[in-house]
């Protein structure tokens, strides 16, 4: 990914370093008075060597690059071993450019990244660049381009509402997409358990387990975890919707990950939600009065 124009989000970086057999490489060239700039897609075959194509073409891989923008592109389809070779030889000439990304790189960006958005900004006021798109807000459908600034693995804390938890209030669903903030991602088998810092100071290991119907991780509250008591009240003989949340936030030393809990729109909740809307990592877990709040940061 080029860095130059500090036009590529950090979640986006992050994100790809979490995915399975990636490896992720970053170019910046303006300091040397050159930008690096090109677009090249190469897919070949691992069971056919003569089998490959190459995209070059002007469009990044973004939604509107690949599919809203106006923009050009050239499909070149291998015929031969020596296609493929040619193709291996005009990827290898780019991928020598780049390094390897590691966290500090990102980091570094992250703060170049932040004070460049003030800059797009004004050449979106003087109508020269379309706006940066969109990140829905709590309250909002996350629908299907969520936009982040942070992906989860690198938060420092997650939060969710709490709806209508299971177990008799004691359990609170997670979206997938929160969970590698856990180290869990799609495909790691359950149970999982973590070490917890509750607020009476005690450490507690706590079970993620998935459920198989839609996917969603499930953590259960015991009894001697501090707040985790009448999560949701009982009328009429029925669990109603809680009106609180949870939070999983680093904590140092060693990162102990401390539990806390808050009503919905309570001091503490507004300040995970305004340092989520701050990060552009909040969402929503479905439209509709039934969806829960989230965001991490």
């Amino acid at each position: 990914m080029g860095l130059d124009d500090a036009i590529s989000q950090p979640g986006a970086l992050e994100y790809i370093k979490t995915l399975p057999g990636s490896t992720l490489k970053i170019a910046a060239l303006s300091s040397t008075g050159r930008r690096f700039h090109p677009k090249l897609y190469r897919l070949w075959s691992s069971q056919d060597s003569s089998k490959g194509v190459i995209v070059i073409g002007s469009g990044n891989m973004t939604r509107n690059g690949l599919i809203n923008n106006g923009e050009a592109a050239i499909l070149l389809v291998a015929e031969s071993n020596a296609d493929v070779g040619e193709h291996a030889t005009s990827w290898d000439e780019l991928w020598a450019i780049g390094k390897v990304a590691t966290d500090k790189d990102i980091a570094d960006y992250r703060a170049k990244y932040k004070e460049a958005k003030k800059l797009r900004k004004t050449l979106v006021d003087l109508g020269v660049s379309p706006p940066d798109p969109p990140s829905p807000k709590p309250g909002q459908d996350l629908g299907k381009n969520p936009v982040w600034e942070v992906h989860p693995k690198s938060a420092n804390g997650v939060w969710i509402d709490i709806g209508s938890a299971m177990g008799k209030g004691r359990e609170v669903e997670l979206p997938r997409v929160l969970m590698p903030y856990f180290g869990i991602q799609d495909g790691t088998p359950s149970p999982q358990s973590r070490q917890f810092l509750l607020s009476n100071g005690k450490t507690k290991s706590l079970s993620f387990i998935l459920r198989e119907d839609n996917q969603m991780w499930r953590i259960s509250f015991s009894k001697d975890v501090p707040g985790s008591d009448n999560l949701r009240e009982v009328v009429g003989g029925k669990l109603q919707r809680s009106t609180k949340a949870v939070s999983f936030i680093r904590k140092t030393p060693a990162a102990k990950i401390a539990i806390s809990f808050d009503d919905v729109g309570g001091q503490d909740y507004q300040k995970w939600q305004e340092a989520s809307e701050n990060a552009n990592a909040s969402g929503r877990t479905r439209a509709g009065p039934s969806g829960r709040n989230y965001g991490f940061f």
